[in-house]
Formats: structure tokens, C-alpha cells, sequence
């Protein structure tokens, strides 16, 4: 239960009486408590991942990256999340096509790609080659909040289907 309670008093300042309120909060607990469960069980998922996991926000800024994520681009998640993500984690030669994909994504065009691989660059200037899963997260108005986007490090399959393609010709 919740209580309130506060006196009553006459014109002189006496106090005459008091209220007291009650308010069950048992169901509301329990409901907090659950989504309390929730979204820690979805934060054990994001985390536990073995993908980078990111999300943007309508800016372009990383507004969450796991763990996983942080550690392709050998930075710790509070280097990269408030940054922008096309501006900072790109190779300069992307940026214009990524930004433009990004665009697609935030107005809602039908051409904003569910999957597509492109370069990130991690701390120490290498580049790796990310195939990518995005998906559009909304409001409940429909209005656009944010993608988020899971990612494998693909630069060594890549590498060996070349390969492997160079051997056979």
C-alpha cells in the first residue's frame, strides 16, 4: 500500500483532524517488477550475443552496441555509443553511400536494405568487412525511432571464398 497523510486545520492554524489515503499498488508493483524482468533478460540477449548488435538513433548516433560490437571495433561501448556512427566508424570512401542508405531507412522508403555487408573501421585502422541484418523500430504512431542492426564479421569468408574463387579460375 501506498498512504498519504496530512492534517486538517481550522482558521487559527489548530490542527482539528487529518486525511489519510490508501492506494493499492499491488498489481502495479507486480507490473513493474515484470518489466523490470523484462528488460533485463533483453539486456542478458543484447550482451550475450555473438554478433554486434546496434542501434541508431533517428541522427545516426550508436544509442546502444553490445558487447560483441565494441569489441570488432576494439573500442570500449563508451567510446562509441553518442557517436555518429556513418562519420566516425566508416571508411571515408562509404560514408556518402552509407548515409544515403541510412536516409532511406528514416524516411521509410521501401528500398532501405534488410541486409547488406559494408566496412567498419576498427581502432587500429584496420577494416572489417560486415554483413548486416536491419530492422526499422517504431513508435506507436508508426513514427520512426531507430534501426537496429545485427552484424557478422565476414572478412575472413570473404577472404577465402576470393580464394578459393582465384585457385579455381
Amino acid at each position: 500500500f501506498l498512504n498519504n497523510a496530512a492534517p486538517v486545520r481550522d482558521a487559527s492554524g489548530r490542527i482539528v483532524a487529518g486525511v489519510v489515503a490508501e492506494l493499492d499498488v499491488t498489481e502495479r508493483r507486480a507490473a513493474e517488477g515484470a518489466l523490470r524482468e523484462e528488460r533485463d533478460r533483453a539486456r542478458l540477449y543484447f550482451e550475450t550475443a555473438g554478433v554486434m548488435l546496434l542501434v541508431l538513433g533517428t541522427d545516426g548516433k550508436v544509442v546502444q552496441i553490445n558487447r560483441a560490437g565494441a569489441d570488432i571495433l576494439g573500442r570500449p561501448p563508451e567510446e562509441i555509443v553518442g557517436k555518429d556512427w556513418v562519420g566516425t566508424f566508416l571508411p571515408e570512401r562509404e560514408r556518402a553511400v552509407m548515409g544515403e542508405v541510412f536516409a532511406r531507412f528514416v524516411a521509410d522508403r521501401a528500398d532501405a536494405p534488410s541486409e547488406m555487408e559494408n566496412l567498419v573501421l576498427c581502432s587500429d585502422g584496420r577494416e572489417r568487412l560486415i554483413a548486416w541484418r536491419n530492422a526499422v523500430l517504431r513508435d506507436g504512431q508508426g513514427r520512426f525511432l531507430a534501426t537496429i542492426s545485427s552484424g557478422q564479421d565476414v572478412t575472413a569468408l570473404r577472404a577465402a571464398e576470393a580464394r578459393l574463387r582465384d585457385s579455381e579460375e
